[in-house]
């Protein structure tokens, strides 16, 4: 099977992040995708370590410090759920998710493994998103549900300059600006070929 845009993108910041010197925590709700970037990386002569609930819990502790954290291999591909509390990994720099979750609890738990007072290098994470996709609304979700438990905990502001936009109106958004491409494309063709 052929990978993704999202998929073939994903793998090359990867290696660009590995290239840079940087141990980084790739996240993904799927084992699916965990195994498939397994074996991107492979393909590009880069060691992944896979962490997941497929692979039994001493096994991947295993390859965990043995491989990643006290080991060579640059990249953890992990699953949020399973690497979400209760590790610390501040042997990585770097965090990116490869989807997005429904609540930010998940997504902060996951990206707090590389914040820890051992951390001593500048932590960057990074959320890959497929504009016009489901990554837009999550994103806009977590966002607002992040800043509501702000609001009610810190007395917090939210942000008076970013409107709500509905699921149907970035899908909507993005079928208009594929079918405008597809349909100039197909224009083009057709004017190419009559003067053909």
């Amino acid at each position: 099977m052929q990978p993704t845009s999202k998929q073939r993108y994903a793998v090359d910041r990867l290696c660009q992040l590995t290239g840079e010197g940087h141990k980084t925590i790739f996240l993904a709700h799927s084992p699916a995708v965990v195994e498939c970037m397994d074996v991107r990386l492979k393909e590009r002569g880069i060691e992944g370590v896979p962490f997941h609930g497929g692979v039994t819990v001493a096994n991947r502790i295993n390859a965990l410090d043995d491989r990643f954290r006290f080991g060579t291999a640059p990249v953890l591909l992990a699953t949020k759920g399973v690497l979400q509390t209760g590790y610390n990994i501040y042997q990585a720099d770097r965090v990116l998710f490869y989807d997005r979750s429904w609540t930010p609890k998940v997504e902060q738990q996951a990206a707090a493994r590389v914040l820890r007072p051992q951390q001593k290098r500048p932590v960057e994470i990074e959320y890959l998103h497929l504009e016009g996709s489901i990554d837009s609304y999550q994103a806009q979700m977590v966002a607002f549900k992040a800043e509501t438990m702000k609001a009610g905990l810190d007395f917090g502001d939210e942000d008076p300059t970013r409107d709500f936009v509905h699921i149907e109106t970035i899908l909507g958004k993005f079928v208009e600006e594929f079918e405008s491409t597809v349909g100039q494309k197909f224009n083009d063709l057709i004017s190419q070929s009559r003067h053909a």
